[in-house]
């Protein structure tokens, strides 16, 4: 018997579970070289730990992989202290729960007919109820490595919900707060331009101007102009506000 796996077994056991830990298994290999394998292997766990870092800090479960697990001893051993056979749920189960994980992330990649598949399911291990599977299949590794983050998100939507995003995260003024204020700016210099143009003509139609008939009709099509673009730009004040508004209130906290 591997004394340090008994040790840590123990430990485990004897210690509070991480509620929500997840635990990342290597994926079987199916016909795909070893090597391969290893670089998906480390691409499905930095998705799984990009995934659940967008819950808030204090809901974020820890994420551990089998190669963390090996540098305390083999995963085999373990397999075999706990005593149960590698492809069953329980077997599965019963080593996650030795961890203090309750969540495992297994799967397989394989080929077919030419294709690189990878086939993702997530385990309750407080339940040994699978809750999402996910999968995609590309012509190559390279190919594959691109969809990995998107069936991840996928496949751990029960623990992450797609609008549950720590305010850390979104960061930064919103596109609606940005794209309002500068419409109530352009607003503001339309208006400017326009009312400030008819209070021009007013003056040069008024009493004692002086304008001859020719001025006060040239006066009067150009008032029309000043008067739409006043108009316009009082509107563009009036909705950009509002948009900036929205903006505002769905960047807070």
């Amino acid at each position: 018997m591997n004394l340090l796996v008994a040790m840590f077994l123990v430990g485990a056991a004897a210690g509070p579970p991480v509620a929500d830990a997840v635990l990342v298994l290597d994926l079987r290999p199916m016909g795909v070289a070893a090597e391969d394998t290893r670089v998906v292997d480390g691409l499905v766990a930095a998705a799984v730990a990009t995934t659940v870092g967008r819950l808030p800090a204090d809901a974020r479960p820890l994420v551990h992989t089998s190669e963390e697990l090996r540098t305390l001893s083999d995963v085999e051993a373990r397999r075999t202290l706990v005593g149960c056979d590698d492809g069953s749920s329980t077997c599965i189960a019963e080593l996650a729960g030795a961890l203090g994980a309750r969540y495992v992330v297994s799967g397989t990649l394989g080929r077919l007919e030419g294709d690189v598949v990878l086939q993702l399911s997530l385990l309750d291990t407080s339940t040994t109820r699978t809750l999402s599977r996910g999968n995609v299949t590309r012509t190559s590794v390279s190919a594959l490595a691109t969809a990995v983050p998107a069936v991840v998100d996928e496949l751990l939507r029960p623990l992450v919900p797609a609008d549950d995003v720590t305010p850390a995260a979104v960061g930064g003024p919103s596109a609606a707060l940005i794209g309002g204020g500068a419409l109530a700016s352009v607003g503001v210099v339309a208006a400017v331009v326009g009312f400030g143009g008819l209070f021009v003509l007013d003056g040069r139609l008024g009493p004692g101007s002086g304008a001859t008939t020719a001025d006060k009709e040239q006066a009067i099509e150009l008032a029309w102009p000043a008067l739409i673009i006043g108009s316009v730009g009082a509107v563009a004040v009036v909705v950009g506000a509002v948009v900036a508004g929205v903006g505002l209130t769905s960047t807070e906290p």
